[in-house]
């Protein structure tokens, strides 16, 4: 009788493991936790084996998309190289959606003077990997980063470090784009 209880035990657990290892990666709080803890960590390959191949990130607020593990990648690797933090407020599960709301950090913005911002980072997770991303910054975070655009000094902002102008939430939003095109406009303007 033992023996075939000690049996059963060890089917059920031979079985019930992987299938709860799989729900558990799968999860989509814990797909994203795990991106949040990676771009803490600075863990670009990590953060790449989180996003499926065919993954699409939006950026609404600068009309940016990065689609796919190669254009996702230069995007993870540019943000790590700008020593991008983030820390979440809050987050919400709804099915294979996750909305992040999160205070974020890079060098370009600590430069500015107006780390943190926050944006707000949908989602989608599916399979243990996050198929889709859109982020966006909050109304007063998009207007501080504005005003500190604007205060750059006609020259092209020698305030502004030029090695990283791609700053992103995540998250995950692509803040350089716009810094970039601003800078690449007063300089037509005056050159």
């Amino acid at each position: 009788m033992k023996t075939r209880l000690i049996a059963i035990t060890t089917l059920v657990l031979m079985f019930a493991l992987p299938v709860a290892l799989h729900a558990q990666e799968a999860d989509p709080a814990a797909v994203v936790n795990a991106a949040m803890d990676a771009w803490n960590a600075g863990d670009v390959d990590a953060l790449k084996a989180l996003f499926a191949d065919d993954a699409v990130a939006y950026f609404p607020d600068w009309g940016d998309t990065e689609t796919g593990a190669e254009e996702i990648g230069a995007w993870i690797e540019g943000l790590v190289a700008a020593n991008f933090v983030i820390e979440p407020e809050s987050v919400e599960v709804e099915g294979d959606t996750v909305t992040v709301v999160a205070q974020v950090w890079a060098d370009p913005t600590r430069a500015l003077g107006i780390a943190p911002l926050v944006t707000t980072d949908v989602y989608t997770v599916q399979g243990g990997q996050i198929t889709s991303q859109t982020s966006t910054l909050t109304e007063e975070s998009s207007a501080k980063l504005m005003a500190a655009m604007a205060a750059l000094p006609e020259t092209g902002g020698a305030a502004f470090p030029t090695y990283a102008l791609v700053i992103a939430f995540g998250g995950l939003a692509i803040l350089g784009g716009l810094g970039l095109e601003l800078l690449r406009r007063r300089s037509d303007q005056h050159g």
